[in-house]
């Protein structure tokens, strides 16, 4: 609601700068500058306000609550919006016959990383099915994807104790000339 309010403040004095952010999203052609533009954008705004704040200040006016070192991030995915949606969702990189709607395939293939063995899907009326119904996994598929996803994370755990490994054996090296 806050941002709203900020919207519409730009509007009024800069009654086209929704415009302007459009033109600079129509730059945006493919998947892959979208995400770029996005982490960078999105980065910049949360370090902005991580550092003087840091991650556990939660800022409140009356009943509303904010993590402060967030507000610029928040921010940030609402004007993404706004130049994104500025001419339409039927244009540009999120069009329904536009690049990413053409790659979806290859951007999903990081979602099935998190999806647990069972799971239900919610159809566009409402219904409760499983994917067995609208024929997108079997249980059988279920059961090996979840299977592939044990490994990842298995090799996930495994990078993550050679890494704080190193990072533990440089800080002694580190020290070694300090403490001797």
């Amino acid at each position: 609601m806050a941002y709203d309010l900020i919207g519409a403040g730009f509007t009024a004095l800069r009654p086209r700068w929704g415009d302007t952010l459009g033109r600079m999203a129509a730059h945006i052609q493919t998947p892959g500058r979208l995400f770029l533009a996005l982490a960078v954008a999105t980065s910049a705004a949360h370090l902005a306000f991580e550092y003087p704040f840091g991650g556990m200040t939660w800022s409140h006016w009356g009943p509303f609550y904010v993590q402060t070192s967030r507000i610029l991030l928040y921010f940030a995915y609402f004007v993404f919006g706004i130049a994104l949606g500025t001419h339409g969702l039927e244009i540009g990189v999120l069009a329904a016959d536009g690049p990413l709607a053409k790659e979806w395939k290859r951007w999903a293939a990081y979602a099935p990383i998190g999806l647990p063995e069972v799971y239900d899907v919610v159809t566009e009326d409402g219904a409760i099915v499983t994917p067995e119904q609208l024929k997108l996994e079997t249980g059988d598929a279920a059961k090996a994807r979840a299977a592939a996803q044990e490994h990842v994370w298995n090799e996930i755990w495994k990078r993550r104790v050679v890494y704080f490994a190193t990072v533990g054996a440089t800080a002694m090296l580190l020290a070694f000339p300090l403490v001797s």
